[in-house]
């Protein structure tokens, strides 16, 4: 039996992840590549990790546990990627009004 958390692996551009964070902050750490930000997640109904780059972090960091949102990966016509946070009720940032 495997015991390991699923990996959410964000790969689609200009598609929505609806999550619910599950931790109030990331765990980190260092690896040989450098360091990480892991974020438990809830999507789908499946309790999952996510390892959040630094753009990534940077705004899921503003937010705790129970917090339900809304990741979108965006990637423009000439290849900038970009992440978008949102609540799942529209709101860009968790004080907004």
């Amino acid at each position: 039996m495997n015991d390991r958390m699923k990996t959410l692996q964000l790969k689609q551009f200009n598609y929505d992840y609806p999550v619910v964070l599950t931790y109030d902050q990331c765990k980190s750490g260092e690896s040989q590549y450098g360091p990480w930000c892991l974020y438990g997640v809830e999507h789908n109904g499946e309790q999952q990790g996510l390892f959040a780059e630094e753009a990534l972090h940077e705004q899921l960091q503003q937010y705790g546990k129970g917090s339900k949102l809304v990741i979108r990966r965006n990637q423009d016509d000439n290849g900038k990627l970009e992440w978008q946070v949102t609540l799942a009720n529209g709101n860009i940032k968790p004080n907004s009004p």
